[in-house]
């Protein structure tokens, strides 16, 4: 146990604050679209400039992807003249991954963390069941939207305490991954069939789709544990059409009544996603290597991207793409060591084909515990 009191304050403000990632509607630190897991962030941050954790010194390779996202971004913003709250809060991001780095050299601090993810799922789907119990129940709720996505439209979503519908998927859907990674001998791992119902439960009611790309990441994950040519060909195979399957739907609408599925047919027009995208690479014609700064929407008439790179290209610049892209390609060769992470990081990113997830709290913690030096997982 740590003796320094620093310590103490520095792992359990971290834990809670990645607990709490799901709690986006109550406000903290006075500025606009701060969390209270931002405010836990901090005050983990501080903590650890006077605990005995010894700052982690990253590989060569992610020094220079960190500090190129790091430049491009705040280039970005001085020379657009860019939301410099928005700035703070991907300097942000770039201080969660380096704390759960950081942290997570210590064994059971980085056991910790990757429970605390699945803290994060639970509560996140608590909070969207109820969205769905009160709706059921007739009452009015913030707990729901009625935007469709999986299916276009206007019908009730769970989004829990969650901004967006797609963000609580997410964050449900890397619970459900670190849960699968846990070990069994764990009180998490002991009722994993009762958690995993829960989990399961709160995503159906997102009718996002995340219900496939976290299907892959399973599949990924048990092909990862238990090699073997028929699980590794069937998650090979589930990757390619579910991937294909996301593309192709931003493109094409497709028109389907659920209780009459067989009558199911493909719209003329072009999906919102696909014009999206048109409009997103007309911005990105007067903006190509700078972007339009932090907090900039991608497109004239205010949407992000709903694609992940597309978006950072554009909002941010070159240089933070180009750093996004090798930071997540070093951490996803890292699967022999950090499994579970790895494979959350793959099925956010999976995601991010059709939705914007570089800004995922989440997903920077998943890479900063991947950045550790660990032996080889068999």
């Amino acid at each position: 146990m740590p003796h320094n009191p620093a310590d103490k304050v520095a792992q359990w403000a971290f834990l809670t604050a990645i607990a709490t990632i799901s709690l986006q509607w109550i406000p903290a630190l006075g500025l606009p679209g701060a969390q209270v897991s931002d405010a836990l962030f901090l005050v983990a941050g501080v903590a650890v400039l006077f605990s005995s954790h010894k700052l982690i010194r990253v590989a060569r390779g992610d020094q220079a992807w960190l500090g190129l996202f790091v430049v491009g971004v705040v280039a970005s913003a001085v020379i657009n003249g860019g939301s410099y709250i928005k700035l703070l809060g991907h300097l942000e991001l770039v201080t969660v991954l380096l704390l759960a780095a950081t942290l997570g050299q210590d064994q059971k601090i980085a056991s910790r963390i990757k429970q605390a993810l699945i803290w994060m799922g639970i509560l996140a789907a608590v909070t969207g069941l109820l969205g769905a119990v009160l709706y059921f129940a007739g009452c009015e709720t913030r707990l729901l939207n009625h935007f469709g996505d999986l299916l276009p439209g206007n019908y009730p979503r769970v989004r829990g305490t969650c901004i967006k519908v797609n963000m609580l998927a997410t964050i449900i859907a890397t619970g459900l991954i670190m849960l699968w990674d846990e070990d069994k001998r764990t009180l998490l791992g002991r009722y994993r069939l009762i958690v995993t119902l829960l989990l399961l439960s709160g995503l159906l009611f997102t009718f996002s789709r995340t219900w496939l790309t976290v299907g892959c990441g399973l599949l990924a994950l048990r092909a990862l544990h238990t090699p073997g040519p028929r699980r590794v060909l069937l998650a090979t195979v589930s990757l390619v059409a579910v991937s294909a399957l996301l593309l192709v739907s931003a493109r094409y609408t497709i028109s389907l009544d659920p209780t009459h599925f067989w009558q199911a047919s493909i719209r003329s027009d072009p999906a919102t996603r696909w014009v999206i995208w048109g409009d997103s690479l007309e911005s990105l014609k007067a903006n190509p290597f700078w972007g339009k700064g932090p907090g900039s929407p991608a497109t004239s008439s205010g949407w992000s991207a709903h694609l992940s790179w597309l978006n950072i290209w554009v909002v941010l610049g070159l240089a933070p793409l180009c750093a996004f892209v090798a930071g997540t390609y070093r951490v996803l060769v890292r699967y022999r060591f950090e499994m579970g992470a790895v494979v959350a990081v793959g099925v956010i990113l999976l995601d991010g084909l059709a939705r914007d997830v570089e800004d995922m709290r989440h997903l920077w913690v998943l890479m900063g515990l991947v950045l550790v030096p660990r032996p080889q997982r068999t």
